[in-house]
């Protein structure tokens, strides 16, 4: 199949106080086209019942060069680029109402066994109905290990309630933005002007179970490092720039 293709509407609630999409608004928008693509190959959560396989997301790089607002017109285009044993890399790129390319996005995707939770090899079948088409959006680039940074101070604290947890019974992957822009200084969040997001997703999070993130800054990026409640185990580290 190769290119996927979507037209979205900019939603009231995905924009922030000034009508601009916000970060977790551009990132919504590729994770649904993302799920629509599967679902109109048999692979998406309404098969679940016959695959018994789902898709589970373990890092995103965004990056945005142009910003739109409320009502504007979104078509974004995803393609898998390739497929590797459990794990598939899938990019993006978003166009304005204009024709404007306004961000692009990588992404990196492990396939589960939705009752055992573990790692499912692809069958073949499922990567020739995908296809693949090799396009990267960014030139020789790798997923790296995001290692925690030193000196982060504990900024927030929360326990995880009902409407965080999605169909995977964990929490939404959108969920740990909210909890990063929650963990942003004041003065931070109040003048932040983001073009670049990176999100390392480690270990799932549950219902009921309490976060305590951690906030730095080195290398002209926003870092934040998302534990549980003992810090014993990393969920996610976020970078923001």
């Amino acid at each position: 199949m190769g290119y996927y293709t979507e037209t979205f509407k900019v939603n009231y609630l995905d924009v922030d106080p000034s009508g601009k999409l916000t970060p977790k608004g551009f990132i919504k928008y590729l994770q649904d086209i993302a799920n629509h693509h599967s679902e109109d190959l048999g692979y998406g959560y309404t098969n679940i019942t016959k695959t018994n396989l789902a898709w589970v997301l373990l890092n995103w790089k965004v990056k945005i060069f142009k910003n739109v607002t409320v009502a504007d017109s979104l078509f974004i285009k995803t393609w898998p680029r390739s497929f590797s044993r459990t794990i598939s890399y899938r990019d993006f790129k978003i166009y304005d109402s204009a024709n404007n390319l306004i961000c692009i996005a990588t992404s990196k995707w492990a396939l589960t066994n939705y009752t055992t939770r573990t790692l499912e090899r692809i069958p073949e079948e499922m990567a020739n109905a995908y296809g693949i088409v090799e396009e990267s959006v960014f030139d020789d680039f790798t997923y790296e290990k995001i290692k925690e940074p030193e000196n982060s101070v504990l900024s927030y604290e929360y326990t995880i309630q009902r409407r965080d947890i999605d169909t995977n019974h964990h929490v939404n992957n959108l969920c740990y933005l909210d909890f990063a822009y929650e963990t942003l200084p004041e003065d931070v969040y109040n003048n932040l002007n983001v073009s670049n997001i990176e999100v390392l997703y480690k270990k799932e999070i549950k219902y009921k179970d309490t976060i305590k993130c951690f906030y730095t800054y080195v290398d002209n990026k926003h870092i934040i490092t998302i534990k549980n409640n003992d810090l014993s185990i990393i969920h996610s580290i976020i970078s923001i720039y």
